[in-house]
């Protein structure tokens, strides 16, 4: 019976180190695609915010769990409308010819006969420094590139703006807003209802962008 225990025993180590390490690859995992991540951060987040429900009293908690929540979104924006721009030259035609600060870039010949890929590191670069909280700019380049309107109605446009600038407070004025007052509104409903407005919007610019997004090579190698 001793020997028979032991292997028993065994058994059971082998299946916990397993489920342990598969457990560790789901927290380290961070998928390509942008809106794959999203969703996947946005997974964690839900249940990081579920196993600390004991911090519902600290307002620090839900302050932080906004900036984490607008930080999840301004990457999307980014990762999304780059990864089209930079897959489809039509796409960076038209963000180039209909947005200003692009379409009075100039090169000279020696440097793009240098790099053919000069115009798209250029773009990427352009994007790449560009501040995503700031949805004005933001939906006037999905409109100019990609004929996509990012916002899905009017109140949700306006629960996110309002994220965004309870989020700089956030970050800059740890919690207070411009005249020194305390946000004490960010709550766990407002985060919630934050939450819910970038998962539309999300939502909302893929069901758009769906024709191009199945075009890219990931679909095409499957």
């Amino acid at each position: 019976m001793g020997r028979v225990k032991e292997m028993w025993m065994e058994e059971q180590q082998a299946a916990d180190d397993s489920d342990y390490e598969y457990w560790h690859y789901l927290r380290n995992y961070v998928p390509n695609e942008p809106a794959q991540r999203y969703t996947h951060s946005g997974q964690q987040l839900d249940e990081l915010a579920e196993d600390a429900r004991h911090l519902d009293s600290y307002p620090a908690f839900h302050r932080m769990m906004l900036v984490q929540r607008v930080a999840m979104v301004e990457a999307y924006l980014a990762d999304r409308l780059i990864t089209l721009v930079t897959n489809f030259p039509d796409v960076a035609k038209k963000l180039v010819l209909g947005h200003h600060p692009l379409k009075g870039q100039s090169f000279p010949l020696e440097a793009i006969v240098a790099n053919p890929g000069l115009v798209t590191e250029k773009i990427t670069s352009y994007l790449k420094s560009l501040m995503y909280h700031e949805l004005g700019l933001v939906a006037k380049l999905y409109r100019v590139a990609l004929d996509v309107e990012i916002f899905p109605d009017p109140i949700s446009e306006r629960v996110m703006k309002d994220a965004m600038v309870n989020r700089h407070h956030c970050v800059h004025r740890d919690g207070k807003d411009n005249s020194g007052n305390v946000l004490t509104a960010i709550d766990a409903a407002y985060v919630a209802q934050a939450r819910e407005s970038f998962i539309l919007m999300v939502e909302h610019i893929e069901q758009q962008c769906d024709p191009l997004i199945r075009k890219l090579p990931r679909y095409r190698s499957a």
